[in-house]
């Protein structure tokens, strides 16, 4: 849609880096009257929704799965130094995790 903003965004920069996610990202805000945005994973794959307010603990998240979201949605990371897990779970010791009551895709 043409009222559409686009700004770039570096808070939690260094949580992202460590989770090898971008340091940065964009976020888009509708000025106007009701558009639309389209988004596309780079890769083929399904988009899914997933509400955040269902899961009040949030979600963990592998590297690469979170693309976008609406609404509140914080971004943080946390360390799992178990061998076991780190290894054998294929998400590595570093994580990342999603709270808030928006939407994630």
């Amino acid at each position: 849609s043409k009222d559409v903003d686009q700004e770039l965004v570096c808070d939690n920069c260094c949580a992202r880096i460590c989770a090898k996610e971008s340091p940065v990202k964009v976020a888009y805000t509708n000025k106007g009257e009701q558009g639309f945005l389209g988004l596309t994973p780079n890769t083929p794959g399904k988009v899914i929704p997933i509400s955040l307010d269902t899961y009040p603990n949030g979600i963990t998240a592998s590297t690469g799965a979170y693309m976008a979201s609406m609404g509140q949605a914080d971004f943080s990371m946390f360390c799992d130094f178990n061998p076991c897990t780190a290894c054998c779970a294929g998400m590595g010791c570093v994580r990342q995790k999603l709270n808030g009551d928006g939407v994630a895709f």
